[in-house]
């Protein structure tokens, strides 16, 4: 165990902590946006204009594993500004893509939510309505869980019997 643990693998105890920890931050996060969204989304703002950098690398983490999205944003820049696409084309070496620098566009994407916080709340739900359906933010959940939230992703995972399906009961 302490060998691979030395090698930087993880162990399913590893995981299944850091799921526990995503719950927890997950069902705080919601306890605030029911008790006082003011103050989440104040503190959302503080935290891109505070970090815009930490920002950039997050977003570029999500392109870099989402090649599709990638040419989603950049046919969307294309055709809403020429200019600008074509001024961060020449950012990229000869034959790279905004797929193979997703920094590049991941910078882009972090002025543009430093200058507009409410736009991390518009793609969230974007996102989200993408994955699971129009209604995944409605209020008429018929759900016995607290906050609401991940159920699809983990019935999902308990109809495949994929792997982690109990996690919620490893908790």
């Amino acid at each position: 165990k302490a060998k691979a643990k030395a090698k930087g693998e993880r162990s399913h105890s590893d995981y299944v902590s850091a799921a526990r920890e995503c719950l927890l931050l997950e069902s705080e996060i919601d306890r605030l946006e029911r008790s006082d969204p003011d103050a989440l989304d104040e503190l959302e703002r503080s935290l891109l204009t505070e970090d815009p950098d930490l920002l950039a690398e997050v977003v570029a983490d999500v392109l870099s594993r989402s090649p599709e999205l990638v040419r989603e944003l950049q046919m969307e820049l294309r055709d809403e500004d020429g200019e600008l696409y074509q001024e961060l084309l020449g950012e990229l070496n000869e034959g790279e893509t905004f797929e193979d620098r997703p920094e590049v566009l991941a910078e882009l994407v972090a002025v543009m939510l430093a200058e507009d916080p409410d736009l991390l709340g518009r793609l969230d739900e974007e996102v989200a309505e993408g994955l699971f359906g129009e209604d995944y933010y409605d209020d008429d959940d018929d759900n016995d869980d607290e906050d609401g939230y991940g159920d699809e992703v983990y019935d999902e995972g308990i109809e495949e019997g994929g792997k982690g399906a109990n996690a919620k009961e490893e908790l």
